[in-house]
């Protein structure tokens, strides 16, 4: 966040400063978008060269203005997006694209599931008998070679009541290229039973 502008109201604020929505927890901003903004955007790379740069890369931790990430994690994180996006929208054959064949899939302390067919055929259970999953807010993302790690409030929707419930999760997906090859989910589900 850049707060210059509150200091000195002369500092010129293009309209697109404040646009930074993610669809009501429908989907994921990369971890790393406002510095590609500063580092790549015209409106923020003219802010940087005028000397009004955002405070976190001046103070506290000193996070650097530009991406961090490899394109090959950005890419990955992507994939993960439009994956969440593709069981939000129940497209199951576009889920299917994201997983590799041999994929290995585990809720908690659950039995595990291999492949994708087994993992869509769990999630149309559950949308139909217990909880839709219809949304999330991440808390934290983490960026590993081939792993990506996300801490999140899971929003569902109960089949039977239709009452909305927030469940504490955190998903493992471990990548083999643009694909998540192991899928591990570490969730309270206590929400659910009550």
């Amino acid at each position: 966040m850049d707060v210059n502008p509150v200091f000195n109201p002369k500092i010129f604020v293009p309209q697109s400063a404040s646009v930074l929505t993610v669809s009501k927890g429908q989907k994921m901003l990369p971890p790393d978008t406002m510095r590609r903004h500063f580092a790549e955007h015209p409106e923020g790379k003219e802010r940087v060269s005028q000397g009004f740069v955002p405070k976190w890369s001046i103070a506290g931790p000193k996070w650097p203005i530009g991406a961090e990430n490899t394109p090959a994690s950005s890419a990955q994180l992507t994939v993960v997006g439009e994956l969440s996006a593709a069981i939000m929208a129940e497209d199951w054959e576009k889920v299917k694209t994201y997983l590799t064949d041999d994929l290995f899939y585990k809720v908690g302390s659950g039995e595990p599931m291999y492949g994708p067919n087994a993992v869509v055929d769990f999630f149309k259970h559950t949308f139909k008998t217990t909880a839709k999953f219809y949304g999330h807010d991440a808390r934290k993302i983490w960026i590993e070679p081939d792993i990506i790690t996300i801490e999140m409030d899971a929003k569902y929707e109960m089949v039977g009541s239709k009452k909305h419930v927030v469940v504490a999760c955190c998903d493992i997906y471990r990548m083999r290229g643009n694909k998540v090859s192991e899928w591990r989910v570490y969730a309270d589900m206590t929400p659910w039973q009550n």
